[in-house]
């Protein structure tokens, strides 16, 4: 007996054991809430334009209900207190249709206040839809010491000592329903493997905080992946709906939306013109609609502000697509088909950048492992993209300046330009990007001569190939509502007056921003996740980002200058561009920045903090600590089941 209480001792106090333990826990409780909440409905409430007289003692009340719903758990009454305290007793009682007592309350009047009071049942009545059940209302109260309950003159059921009252009380239901409905069909199949794999990723932590932190980050992300494949329906990302269309529209080789020349819009004829919000509205809707087929006839679909993306943007969702689109016309299969070539394209990126990165490896996974990132990572849209290849491109520059000792060849060569001219396509407020190519030491290219030669080719690539695709899509640039020349014109004229317009959006909108680059609202921004782990979070990252800082050296400084310098480029372009673009003439703050877009400059922003060198030279290796690790899984497993009931409620 003493061995086993010794064996159990060694496992409470290691804390590879407890940490994930605890968090699991955590995970389960919010799973059980969550279930509840979605197991929980309420009717309507009955409008008030009247309210009783006092209840006086020998008034007997009746009001007959009548449930919509099985599992009737809770009665709310409105009720009104003169504004006064009432020291006065009030017997509730609820029976069935054969006079059967199902639960008295006594409640005390001066508790009360001008507002619905909730009357909770011992347990639910699983059979209560279309049941007659009689509430009755007596009082021991005198004239001037009643309290009294709001009515409706329009609705009926109500008595007064058997009198018909001609009214109904004001009353609200709740039903409580039951585990058997989120397990009904598809519901079960996704709710168990969230959870199991959500659990199995917990019993693996052990194993992979022992792992190099390239396995561990590549075991993570797959999980994750899948998890939040199964968590959201089709098209709850934002403009999924539109970057299907893009998407659809790359993959039979059209780099260039047409235009409407009724409408004026960006867009194209495309055999969707189906029911796709069926597909998104939850799990249940899309079981019963995931057969649907590509319409027969060709309709024009207006997409103008995605027109404006460069077809790179769409290659792995368009690849998916054109592939699926070959052996089915079934719209779900195409669109899912689109969504995992996408994510299998980030996934191979981001392990390439994590594997050659070599310092920074953590905040790496940190950045990447993100709820926000993960769901646009396996979307449709070329968000999750941006990230990958911003990262890539970071860690690329990194590699060249710490791990080759040699001269460049030709292969890395290819890969410089080829890595420059795709982020300059994906978002050309990205562009800056390429700046980092500076830190690439003379001694890999053969000679300063040489350096600069290939830095101006690769900003002439870069550069040009952005002119192309503006003078190409210029025709899309246009928002209603908005007059970018104008704009432009009070930009270079009031200069400090748009410093104004920065800080002012910044200091509105900065919280909720950093908010939203972890994920504090998922889906289309309207499922809220837990808020104080998404604090814990940025929390997190503060202390990786600041953890190490020290005083740098000259060539530290001229590092973590470049890196800074990028940042707040990007900052500007981002912010600059949606002033012009989206912002109507002459607002005080920008509209249509989201937090997802700076994502892709936390990397660079903990390299403007640390110096590269520095880290390089004290860190033999990283790992994903058990406490880290924990901390990811828990975050994320919390984001799928929140995203899991908001779509199949």
């Amino acid at each position: 007996m003493s061995n086993f209480f010794n064996r159990i001792k060694k496992y409470l106090t290691n804390p590879s054991v407890v940490i994930p333990i605890l968090a699991l826990l955590f995970s389960l409780c919010y799973f059980a809430v969550k279930s509840e909440d979605f197991l929980t409905i309420k009717s309507a409430e009955i409008p008030n334009n009247s309210f009783l007289s006092e209840i006086l003692a020998g008034q007997k009340y009746v009001q007959e209900i009548r449930p919509e719903e099985n599992g009737l758990t809770r009665i709310s009454l409105f009720t009104a207190t003169f504004g006064r305290k009432n020291l006065v007793t009030v017997d509730i009682a609820l029976s069935d249709s054969e006079g059967n007592v199902l639960k008295k309350w006594k409640l005390d009047a001066k508790l009360l206040k001008d507002n619905y009071y909730t009357l909770a049942l011992d347990s639910r009545i699983r059979r209560s839809k279309g049941q007659a059940y009689y509430l009755t209302i007596t009082s021991d109260a005198t004239e001037g010491h009643g309290i009294t309950v709001y009515t409706n003159t329009e609705g009926r059921g109500l008595t007064l000592n058997g009198r018909d009252a001609e009214r109904t009380l004001c009353y609200q239901l709740t039903y409580r329903r039951s585990y058997a409905r989120i397990l009904k069909h598809v519901n079960g199949f996704h709710v168990l493997t969230v959870i199991g794999l959500g659990c199995l990723l917990f019993w693996l932590i052990p194993r992979l905080s022992k792992c190099r932190i390239e396995r561990a980050f590549l075991v993570v992300w797959l999980f994750f992946g899948v998890m939040y494949l199964m968590s959201a329906t089709l098209f709850r990302i934002p403009d999924e709906i539109g970057h299907l269309w893009r998407a659809y529209e790359v993959s039979s080789l059209h780099a260039i939306s047409e235009v409407n020349p009724q409408t004026g819009d960006g867009g194209r004829e495309l055999p969707l013109d189906v029911g796709l919000g069926l597909l998104q509205k939850n799990w249940r809707s899309f079981s019963e609609n995931k057969r649907m087929q590509e319409s027969e006839n060709l309709v024009f679909l207006p997409f103008s502000n995605l027109s404006l993306y460069s077809p790179v943007s769409y290659v792995p969702q368009g690849l998916g697509i054109g592939i699926a689109r070959h052996l089915t016309s079934n719209v779900a299969v195409i669109a899912y088909s689109g969504r995992l070539m996408n994510w299998l394209f980030i996934t191979l990126i981001l392990c390439a950048a994590i594997r050659i990165i070599p310092v920074g490896k953590e905040i790496l996974a940190l950045v990447a492992l993100m709820p926000m990132n993960i769901q646009e990572s396996v979307s449709l849209a070329p968000d999750g993209l941006v990230v990958s290849v911003s990262m890539l491109l970071a860690a690329y520059v990194l590699y060249l300046r710490h791990t080759v000792t040699s001269l460049m060849s030709l292969r890395q060569y290819v890969i410089m330009y080829f890595l420059a001219f795709t982020i300059s396509q994906l978002k050309i407020v990205y562009l800056p990007f390429i700046l980092l190519y500076f830190l690439i030491p003379e001694a890999r290219f053969g000679s300063r001569k040489k350096k600069f030669c290939h830095l101006a080719g690769v900003a002439l690539l870069a550069v040009v190939s952005n002119l192309v695709w503006l003078k190409l899509c210029h025709k899309f640039l246009t928002i209603g509502g908005t007059d970018a020349g104008a704009q432009l014109s009070y930009l270079l004229t009031h200069p400090f007056s748009y410093l104004t317009v920065l800080a002012r959006t910044y200091f509105k909108w900065g919280e909720s921003w950093l908010h939203g680059i972890v994920g504090s609202t998922l889906a289309e921004l309207n499922v809220p996740t837990i808020g104080f782990m998404v604090f814990a979070y940025l929390c997190l990252l503060v202390h990786k980002f600041t953890a190490g800082m020290k005083k740098p050296d000259r060539t530290g400084i001229i590092e973590n200058g470049t890196f800074a310098f990028v940042v707040i480029s990007i900052v500007l372009l981002i912010s600059t561009s949606l002033y012009l673009q989206w912002t109507a003439t002459y607002n005080m703050s920008i509209d249509g920045i989201q937090g997802r877009y700076f994502i892709p400059l936390m990397l660079p922003l903990f390299f403007a903090l640390n110096s590269s060198s520095a880290i390089a030279a004290k860190n033999a290796g990283e790992r994903l600590s058990v406490g880290t690790a924990s901390f990811l899984i828990c975050v994320n497993l919390c984001g799928c089941i929140a995203l899991l009931f908001f779509c199949i409620g």
